[in-house]
This record gives C-alpha cells, sequence and structure tokens, in this order.
C-alpha cells in the first residue's frame, strides 16, 4: 500500500476515514479495505471520492464492506463506476439496509437508472463482477 495512503488510514478518526482526491485504483481497494478492517473497524463514514475506481473496485467494496457493522455512508463521487458496479456497491444495503451510497459524477448518466439499480441488487446473493 501507498505510504500516503496507509498514513491517512492510520491517522483518521475512528468514525471517518478521508481517501478522497489520492489517485486510488482497482488494484489498490482490496489492500485498502484489509487495513480499514483491521485499523478502523468502527467506522462509520468512508469516502473514496475523486479517484480511479471502476466496476471492480466497487465489487472488491460492495464484497467486502459488510463486515464494517457501524458503516452508514461510503462516497464514490467522481469515479469511474457504472452499472455493473453500482449494482455490485448496493449489494451493501443487505448488511447495511440504511446506508448512504453516494456516486455521483460516475459513468451513469441517468439518474433515473439509480433506483433501478438499486432494486437489481438487492436479488443479487453475490457481486456480478469476478475478480
Amino acid at each position: 500500500m501507498r505510504a500516503e495512503v496507509k498514513h491517512r488510514i492510520d491517522t483518521s478518526q475512528n468514525d471517518f476515514i478521508n481517501l478522497s482526491d489520492m489517485n486510488i485504483h482497482d488494484g489498490e481497494v482490496e489492500e485498502i479495505v484489509v487495513a480499514i478492517q483491521k485499523q478502523c473497524p468502527q467506522v462509520s463514514e468512508i469516502s473514496l471520492e475523486q479517484n480511479n475506481i471502476s466496476d471492480q473496485g466497487a465489487a472488491i467494496l460492495g464484497n467486502q464492506l459488510n463486515s464494517l457493522v457501524n458503516l452508514a455512508k461510503i462516497n464514490l463521487q467522481f469515479n469511474q463506476i457504472d452499472k455493473t458496479g453500482a449494482q455490485a456497491l448496493f449489494i451493501l444495503k443487505k448488511s447495511h439496509p440504511d446506508i448512504i451510497i453516494a456516486l455521483h459524477g460516475n459513468l451513469i448518466t441517468n439518474t433515473g437508472e439509480m433506483a433501478k439499480i438499486e432494486n437489481a441488487a438487492a436479488n443479487f446473493s453475490t457481486s456480478p463482477l469476478k475478480r
């Protein structure tokens, strides 16, 4: 893990981790999630705004963040997430029904599509993407 990402996780408040605007890409997401689970298991908000996370990284987040029992918000605005990644993220609603997933500024241009994505994701038992 890059030193600046590790530093932000290590020095985060227990309830908020800000990893915005750090040029994070899909290949880093799994290692970041593992570090968060170890360092800040009580986190309630994670900001990954303005990075380079695409559908693959979104699928990792959707599959692995369910262990964070206090997670209430994940900000993924202004990344590279499309419909498939959004569906993978909304799987978090099964374990965190009230979670806020912020996706503004990604590759989904039809805002009406988000309700359909959330609905469809509720029917998935696992992420539609394989790593």
